[in-house]
């Protein structure tokens, strides 16, 4: 299963990326958070980027 999350990096998105993972799917999740997403990416087989729409 592939399962991506938009506002992962705390809260319930994270919970449920988390989740998802224990289960064996492959999870990406985008948030605001970068360096939040990084350092969780390296425990676990989480696939995190930054998507913004500022100039």
């Amino acid at each position: 299963m592939k399962v991506f999350i938009v506002g992962g990096t705390s809260g319930i998105g994270l919970a449920l990326a988390k989740r998802y993972l224990d289960q064996g799917a492959e999870v990406a999740v985008c948030g605001r958070d970068l360096p939040k997403m990084s350092a969780y990416s390296w425990t676990h087989s989480l696939k995190s980027f930054e998507v913004e729409d500022r100039k």
